[in-house]
């Protein structure tokens, strides 16, 4: 579908109905509960970082790019304690 074709919103909604009566009443409870938890982290914390370092070790920047992240995250969480 292209960016400027309107959207059928009826059509839509018919299909994601369908797709949540296909689910497991079960297996949509556990999720939406996951989900809820505030404050638990949605994501593999460890499985993330370790994601981020091969990305960084695959770059031939010589450290370059890893040294502006580290400067940046350091950054903003001095701001965010400021605050």
């Amino acid at each position: 579908m292209a960016e400027d074709e309107p959207v059928d919103r009826d059509a839509l909604l018919k299909q994601l109905a369908e797709l949540r009566a296909s689910i497991d009443p079960e297996i949509l409870r556990r999720v939406q509960q996951k989900v809820g938890n505030s404050g638990a982290e949605p994501y593999d914390k460890k499985a993330a970082r370790q994601v981020v370092e091969q990305f960084l070790a695959a770059r031939y920047d010589n450290g370059a790019f890893a040294k502006r992240l580290m400067e940046e995250l350091a950054r903003t969480q001095d701001d965010d304690q400021a605050e």
